[in-house]
C-alpha cells in the first residue's frame, strides 16, 4: 500500500492534466461515498435535470447521457493517470462525491492505493473492475426514471477511456496508458463499443450530444454529419 503522502502528491500532480483529473483529498460538508450517490435515483435525477438545463434540453436521456459521460470520464482519467505517471492503482470504491448537482466534484478523504506490477492485462483488471462496478450501479439508477439503451451508455465509458489516455502525457507514462487502455477495451462490457476508421476511433453508438443545444456532433460520433444535421432540422421543427 502507498502512503497517504504519497498519494495526496500523486493526486495534486495529475489534476493540471484537466477538470476531470481533480480529486480534492479533504472533507467538504454535505460529501457522501460516490457508491451511495450513484446508486440513488433521486439524486440521480437532480443531476440529470441539472444537465438537461446546462445542456438546454427537454430530453432527459440526452442528460442522463451526459451525466454518467462526465463520471466515466473523471474516474478513467484520475485512474488511468495516477497508474501511468506514479505507478499507483486508486481504490476508487473509496471516492466521495461533493453536493454539486451540476458535476461530479470527487474527493478521497481516506485514500488507499497500491503498487502493482507493470502487466497490462493485470493492471487493466484491477483499474476496470472498480470503476465499471460503480458505472453498472449508475445505470441502474438512471434508468428507474429515464430509460436509455445500454449500449449507449457502455459506449460512452469506451470512449471515456480513450479520452483519459489522450490526456496521458510523457513518452513512457502514454506508452504504459496505450497497452492498459487497448486492454481494457477488450474487456466486456467495453469490448466492440469503438472500431478504428483510416486511423480514426468512431464510436459504434451515438451520445446524443447533437440533441443538446450545441447541435453538433462528437469527433467519434456514429452519425455521419449529414444524418445529424437532418435530425437537428427534425429536432427544431415545430410540432
Amino acid at each position: 500500500m502507498a502512503t497517504s503522502d504519497r498519494i495526496g502528491r500523486a493526486l495534486a500532480d495529475i489534476r493540471p492534466i484537466s477538470k476531470h483529473g481533480v480529486v480534492r483529498t479533504e472533507s467538504h460538508p454535505g460529501d457522501q461515498p460516490l457508491r451511495e450517490a450513484c446508486a440513488n435515483p433521486a439524486a440521480v435525477h437532480a443531476r440529470i435535470a441539472a444537465a438537461a438545463t446546462e445542456l438546454g434540453t427537454t430530453e432527459h436521456r440526452v442528460a442522463a447521457s451526459s451525466v454518467q459521460y462526465e463520471l466515466a470520464e473523471r474516474l478513467w482519467t484520475v485512474a488511468i493517470a495516477l497508474w501511468s505517471q506514479h505507478e499507483l492503482v486508486l481504490d476508487v470504491t473509496r471516492l466521495h462525491v461533493g453536493t454539486d448537482a451540476a458535476v461530479w466534484r470527487l474527493a478521497a478523504p481516506r485514500p488507499q492505493a497500491w503498487h502493482t506490477d507493470d502487466q497490462p492485462d493485470r493492471v487493466a483488471a484491477s483499474l476496470a473492475e472498480p470503476v465499471l462496478d460503480l458505472l453498472a450501479v449508475l445505470h441502474r439508477a438512471i434508468r428507474v426514471t429515464t430509460p436509455i439503451a445500454d449500449g449507449l451508455l457502455w459506449g460512452n465509458a469506451a470512449t471515456a477511456a480513450t479520452l483519459a489516455l489522450g490526456r496521458v502525457s510523457g513518452t513512457t507514462a502514454h506508452a504504459r496508458a496505450d497497452a492498459v487502455v487497448a486492454t481494457l477495451l477488450a474487456l466486456a462490457p467495453l469490448r466492440n463499443r469503438l472500431d478504428t476508421v483510416n486511423g480514426t476511433v468512431v464510436r459504434r453508438s451515438c451520445c446524443l450530444y447533437y440533441r443538446s443545444r450545441a447541435a453538433r456532433i462528437c469527433g467519434d460520433c456514429s452519425l455521419s454529419e449529414q444524418a445529424a444535421a437532418k435530425a437537428i432540422v427534425k429536432l427544431r421543427r415545430p410540432q
